[in-house]
């Protein structure tokens, strides 16, 4: 939890950024676009910001460092004219970076009377952690389409990070995880959004670590009410170590709910400085407490580390089958178990399958055994092409793979059950989550 004192004064600058009343600079919000979540399905697409203020800057400068700080969130949640606003956006850019937004920063109001007449506008909620999540809906307006460079550059300092050196990353990654070995991995329904454990030994004493630490984004408030489970489950973890796929919201909120000694876990993540400001702000209090290994991303696929089990790799730093950057250079890992007979378990993240071939054009995922494997679906089974599956899978060879969603089956998991024989499985219809046998 933290501290007192410090949470009211991290309260009241959230709160100055909620009313957006004023015009003095120090008062002007600023919004990055983190997420755009179209939803092939249903209801459930939206839009995620990251919201700053100079004061909110101030306020992590001075007290980031203190005991009893904790890393907060502070975003806004669109949830109607989303499509109208991605037609219009993408329209702005060139066709070949549609998906890789020129600017993603915005400034914003939630005044009921200033402008008359904004850029854009949306319905929507405020969900923001000082200590508990609480969701405030609220009308954001858009009134401008990018921010003073002085702002810019206040942002960057505030949450400066450095990647680390690669030898290093590949020391540290085998000294956490080799002589580990793995029985079980538990994926958490936590509707749109990523949150895995992976159990097992390291000599006698017990070894776990987390894959993501997402929570549901999408409709208001529900991770206090349907996912309050996986909210519990979170609250109880105590792992080894932290992998992050990559920074987005419903990757790492989570952490919100979790105990303080996750602070004192190694976080294995991908360079965070094309992310906004919440994830910036939990990077840099990860970097401060000596625990980050962040990795420096690539426009080739690579593997980053290896035991005599499990092989981490990333994905290409390039847009592959209209996914963005951020989500292809993500973390990805398959852990190859022979507790009984060989069995291979991919772990995805939201790198999709095409975008873990390397320059010479050989997919890092592959593996002699072809057949009853594990799949953690990438992306939360949106769509996208599964060609590169037929590297690793025999079509009709029996294997078994999930999805983290709360949504109706798309293309995406259908091709996996008719063309590959997957058994497939979705998060959404376990009240806690699905384990998987390693």
């Amino acid at each position: 939890m933290m501290d007192k004192i410090i949470h009211d004064k991290c309260i009241g600058v959230i709160k100055d950024a909620i009313k957006s009343e004023h015009k003095e600079s120090e008062h002007k919000v600023y919004a990055y676009l983190d997420e755009i979540n179209i939803d092939e399905t249903g209801d459930n697409s939206y839009l995620s910001f990251s919201l700053i203020t100079e004061k909110i800057l101030d306020f992590d400068v001075e007290y980031r460092t203190v005991t009893g700080y904790r890393p907060f969130f502070l975003s806004y949640v669109a949830t109607e004219n989303i499509k109208a606003f991605v037609k219009k956006y993408e329209e702005s850019v060139k066709e070949n970076e549609q998906l890789d937004y020129v600017d993603r920063w915005f400034e914003i109001s939630f005044s009921d009377k200033e402008p008359a007449t904004p850029i854009f506008e949306f319905e929507g909620y405020v969900e923001y952690s000082a200590s508990p999540i609480k969701y405030i809906q609220k009308r954001l307006k858009i009134i401008a389409t990018s921010i003073p460079n002085d702002v810019k550059e206040k942002i960057n300092k505030t949450y400066s990070v450095s990647t680390t050196d690669n030898g290093d990353v590949d020391d540290i990654f085998r000294g956490v995880f080799g002589g580990a070995s793995y029985k079980k991995a538990r994926v958490y329904n936590v509707g749109h959004g990523n949150f895995i454990t992976v159990n097992g030994k390291k000599g006698k004493d017990r070894f776990s670590f987390i894959y993501d630490i997402g929570t549901h984004r999408g409709r208001f408030g529900a991770m206090k009410t349907k996912y309050s489970r996986a909210k519990h489950a979170i609250a109880g973890c105590i792992p080894n170590a932290v992998i992050l796929s990559h920074w987005d919201s419903d990757h790492i909120m989570g952490v919100v709910f979790a105990k303080d000694i996750i602070f004192e876990k190694k976080w294995f993540a991908p360079d965070v400085n094309d992310s906004g400001t919440n994830a910036k702000r939990l990077a840099c209090f990860l970097d401060y407490k000596g625990v980050l290994v962040m990795v420096e991303k690539n426009d080739f696929a690579r593997v980053i580390s290896e035991t005599d089990i499990m092989k981490l790799m990333m994905g290409k730093n390039k847009s592959t089958n209209h996914i963005t950057k951020v989500n292809c250079s993500g973390l990805a890992f398959k852990i190859t178990t022979t507790n009984n007979n060989k069995k291979v378990s991919r772990f995805m993240g939201d790198v999709p399958y095409a975008a873990l071939v390397d320059a010479s054009g050989n997919n890092l995922m592959k593996d002699d055994i072809k057949k009853n494997d594990n799949l953690v679906m990438p992306h939360h089974g949106r769509k996208m092409s599964t060609d590169r599956v037929d590297d690793y899978h025999t079509r009709g060879a029996y294997g078994f793979a999930i999805y983290s969603n709360s949504n109706e089956e798309t293309l995406h998991p259908q091709d996996l059950k008719k063309t590959y024989n997957y058994k497939v499985e979705c998060t959404k219809d376990y009240p806690l989550c699905c384990e998987i046998d390693l």
